[in-house]
């Protein structure tokens, strides 16, 4: 399968190439430089995330040709740094030099709706490096300093790859033409993304001021849909129609989920005084519970209701409320044995959390209980 994903990204890189070629030594027709240079991005994103940094290269490489064409100052720079982010990893130090100068502040000022493809690529770029952090941050234990090393550079580099993506994606969507392009929950989610991974990248202080903005504007997409919702109402009763209104998107549900998966991290952590910490908390728990208010009574029986009762159980048992805790988790565990079933990694996951929490709780027969059940390790006796 491996040999077919790489056949596939040369075949790939060969029809681009050609169609750099048909571009031209000066690009006569913009909107189709534009589509070439798209084209060779999401390429160059599949090669990333196939794990083909050599291929990605590559197209990065055909992406700067194009935009140098195009004499396209921010396609250029996004070009650049992406090759650069690639370069890193195949640590590949004479291409790092020579594209170093090439990257300079971006100028959002200039930027239009044309790179919102871009911004949706490198999100999701964004996403994938935050991913293969955690993946490095759960393998196991080093045993030698030097392995110990090499992980800490890896997810080093991933992180800040991660923060790289986001930073350009943003930049882009920030801009009011490129905004205009896009929904609020959308916003909203990519921004809390991107406050998350600066979190992971301990730039707490930034990881609060991105959450601050991405909540400001869920709020005003709240109150515009609250508008809208009381008005369609009005209607429908003068209209004799009393069905009343539809429920939140899910879009917007994972939106504040986010959110509050992203307060929580920052809760947690120890750099931050007891006072913010306590504020991150309460923050992540009203969205946790607006989300969960919003989707259990339309749809019940679905992944992301499970996940809320889950955090919810999690926060709570962080901060000692064992009843609420055991309540949430327990809720958790029946939705994710009936949708992923008994054993799975879901479940068993959600099990151990509320065997921790029933033995926090001084209910230890209870905690035997459930680890027998889903033949959980038990831990040794302190």
């Amino acid at each position: 399968m491996r040999v077919r994903s790489r056949n596939l990204l040369s075949a790939i890189v060969l029809v681009l190439a050609a169609l750099s070629s048909l571009a031209g030594p000066t690009v006569a027709a913009p909107k189709l430089a534009s589509d070439i240079w798209d084209t060779y991005m999401d390429a160059a994103a599949k090669a990333v995330m196939d794990d083909e940094p050599r291929s990605a290269k590559l197209l990065w490489q055909c992406a700067v040709q194009v935009a140098q064409q195009m004499h396209d100052d921010d396609r250029l720079l996004l070009s650049h740094m992406m090759l650069f982010i690639t370069a890193w990893q195949l640590n590949d130090k004479a291409t790092m030099d020579a594209v170093r100068p090439e990257i300079k502040k971006f100028d959002v000022k200039h930027l239009d709706e044309s790179l919102l493809p871009a911004s949706r690529t490198l999100a999701t770029l964004g996403g994938h490096y935050d991913d293969e952090a955690a993946r490095v941050s759960r393998q196991a234990k080093p045993k030698t300093e030097n392995e110990k090393k090499e992980l800490d550079e890896e997810h080093d580099r991933l992180l800040k790859s991660a923060v790289r993506c986001y930073l350009m994606a943003w930049a882009i969507q920030k801009n009011p033409k490129v905004r205009s392009q896009l929904d609020a929950n959308s916003l909203a989610e990519n921004l809390a993304e991107y406050g998350m991974v600066l979190r992971h990248d301990q730039e707490l202080h930034d990881a609060r001021q991105q959450l601050e903005d991405a909540l400001d504007i869920w709020n005003k997409e709240e109150q515009s849909a609250a508008k809208v919702a009381q008005a369609s109402e009005t209607f429908s009763v003068r209209a004799g129609d009393r069905s009343g209104t539809q429920a939140m998107p899910i879009t917007a549900v994972y939106a504040v989920t986010l959110l509050a998966d992203a307060y929580f991290q920052l809760g947690n952590s120890s750099e931050e005084k007891a006072d913010v910490r306590d504020h991150d908390l309460r923050q992540s728990e009203q969205l946790y519970n607006k989300a969960l208010k919003t989707i259990e009574p339309v749809w019940p029986r679905i992944r992301i209701v499970a996940t809320l009762h889950d955090h919810l159980g999690l926060l709570y048992s962080e901060e000692k409320n064992y009843s609420q805790a055991e309540s949430h988790l327990a809720n958790s565990l029946a939705l994710f044995d009936a949708l992923t079933g008994r054993g799975s990694d879901d479940s068993n996951a959600v099990a151990h959390s509320l065997a921790e929490t029933y033995r926090d709780d001084n209910k230890e027969p209870k905690a035997r209980q459930l680890e027998r059940a889903y033949n959980l390790s038990t831990p040794a006796p302190q």
